[in-house]
């Protein structure tokens, strides 16, 4: 029986390895851009609206796919999905190492965001087949801390690395890595659903009855606006934000990154233990969305307090960067046992949508701002900060979902 146990829980720690590395490159692909923009900036003498529009397109590419991904998934063997998804991220991969112009970065972009679309919400599903429910948030928050290594990574060493080889030289890192992820989830993801297969008809019917539900849509209005508001301020606007404030070099900025990714990484962790405790979930994401809202508003109000309390509430807003830990495990606990994959992929959907616009409208109001002769970190990350508190506000007066930690609430 200890030889059993035993071959179980490296195979639990080997499928473990699998979901958490792809989300850890889905990651990376995300955060990139902003360590490379300045080198892009320069390279292809592009504005704010055409550098915001390279994280744009890997989000709409990869909210759009969020669906069907969960139809696939519902449908199809994890591994087949992962195969695939995994072989385009190293197609995007080159192009983008290889692009010569920004218009060819897009398309470089276009391929990644189709590419990662199944690595976060494959490894959600995975979870919910094969665990205990009260298990859930946990096991979630631990493969996205594990997987905040992809955003440790796009801070200080892919700082180091554009300063000392160029910007295509992160992807021809991420790109081999990606490598060596498919040929690990070849090897041990399940070749087979234990579900029985839906045909795709009943599938899209299941999908327009979730869309029905009156309280699902505050819960999607809050996935929108919080995690997009953080990841925005991340992957396109803290480098040139303190470069510009405080006159730092790249390694420089690269570290404050670091440190924002450091919080990010533990915030699944802390997120899932409060899960975990039972508390009030509706609760949880009203807090930490108002935080979100006030600490983008006092980054970018320039208060004179220095640099230290910037970093402050740099790394508040990393904290409460899993917010989502809540909306997925209140999503979770309503979801039928064969539907896992749509109810969760709709949440994703709204998540990465989230980002995308929030990513694309950062750029247009930076543009704005420069042209109003205005410093155009500043204004965005107010701009982010009205963003996220008017979703936020539509969750709190729309009706909440019922679940199995809260009950119904109005």
């Amino acid at each position: 029986m200890k030889i059993i146990g035993s071959r179980q829980l490296v195979g639990r720690l080997t499928l473990f390895a699998a979901l958490a590395s792809f989300f850890a490159l889905s990651q990376a692909f995300r955060t990139l851009p902003s360590i490379i923009l300045p080198a892009l900036a320069d390279e292809f003498d592009a504005s704010p609206a055409a550098l915001a529009k390279i994280g744009m397109i890997f989000h709409i590419s990869f909210a759009l796919l969020q669906l069907p991904c969960g139809i696939a998934l519902d449908r199809f063997a994890l591994r087949s999905v992962f195969t695939l998804a995994l072989t385009i991220v190293v197609l995007g991969a080159l192009v983008s190492a290889y692009a010569g112009s920004i218009e060819e970065l897009y398309a470089g972009q276009l391929l990644l965001g189709a590419g990662c679309a199944p690595a976060l919400v494959g490894a959600m599903v995975q979870i919910a087949r094969t665990e205990p429910p009260q298990s859930f948030p946990f096991l979630i928050g631990m493969v996205m801390s594990v997987g905040s290594v992809g955003i440790l990574a796009t801070s200080a060493p892919f700082a180091w690395l554009v300063s000392v080889c160029s910007w295509s030289a992160t992807f021809f890192v991420l790109g081999s890595a990606t490598v060596v992820v498919l040929i690990l989830s070849t090897a041990i993801l399940p070749a087979c659903n234990a579900n029985q297969r839906p045909n795709a008809l009943s599938q899209a019917k299941g999908s327009r009855r979730l869309l029905r539900e009156p309280a699902l849509w505050g819960l999607l209005t809050v996935a929108f606006v919080s995690y997009s508001s953080v990841l925005t301020i991340r992957a396109l606007w803290i480098v040139p934000l303190f470069r510009d404030r405080y006159e730092l070099s790249l390694n420089a900025t690269g570290g404050i990154a670091f440190v924002f990714s450091l919080a990010i990484a533990f915030s699944p962790m802390f997120m899932g233990w409060i899960a975990r405790r039972g508390a009030n979930l509706n609760v949880a994401v009203l807090t930490a969305g108002i935080a979100i809202a006030a600490s983008s508003a006092l980054l970018g109000a320039q208060l004179p307090l220095g640099m230290a309390a910037d970093i402050a509430l740099v790394l508040l807003l990393g904290l409460m960067s899993a917010i989502n830990i809540q909306i997925y495990s209140i999503a979770k606990s309503t979801t039928i046992r064969s539907g896992e994959g749509r109810l969760l992929s709709l949440v994703n959907l709204a998540t990465f949508a989230g980002i995308a616009f929030a990513q694309w409208g950062s750029g247009v109001v930076g543009d704005a701002a420069l042209s109003a002769g205005m410093n155009y970190a500043n204004v965005i990350c107010l701009a982010i900060a009205s963003f996220c508190l008017i979703g936020v506000s539509i969750f709190a007066f729309l009706p909440k979902l019922r679940n199995e930690t809260n009950g119904p609430k109005n």
